[in-house]
């Protein structure tokens, strides 16, 4: 027996008792080794696919971890230049207030006011 359809209805107190009645002994263990090998067969099938779609998502994983260590690493260059930038900027602007001061004192000078 491949299928077993189930139907439920209410109860209407036909029998006093019902009974099972099974088949010679070794019938029925071999219809019940089939039907354990058949669900045995589904299950190693069910943990083939589970392992393929595992692999599947470890590789998808590990692309993923690749495409995050190149944006940390662009992260870490952007960062980079932004310090080097703000570094000449300052040293930049250091210079002309210095050359303004400069200037201011030398103005002054001619000016009489020191």
């Amino acid at each position: 027996m491949d299928r077993l359809e189930v139907q439920f209805e209410n109860f209407k107190a036909e029998f006093e008792y019902f009974e099972i009645k099974r088949g010679e002994w070794h019938e029925e263990l071999g219809e019940r080794l089939d039907a354990a090998g058949k669900l045995l067969y589904k299950s190693v099938e069910l943990g083939e696919e589970s392992v393929s779609i595992g692999k599947k998502m470890l590789e998808k994983q590990d692309k993923m971890l690749e495409k995050q260590d190149m944006m940390l690493e662009k992260q870490d260059d952007t960062i980079g230049e932004i310090r080097g930038l703000r570094e000449d900027l300052k040293s930049f602007m250091e210079e002309r207030f210095n050359r303004l001061e400069r200037e201011i004192e030398i103005i002054k000078a001619k000016l009489g006011m020191l």
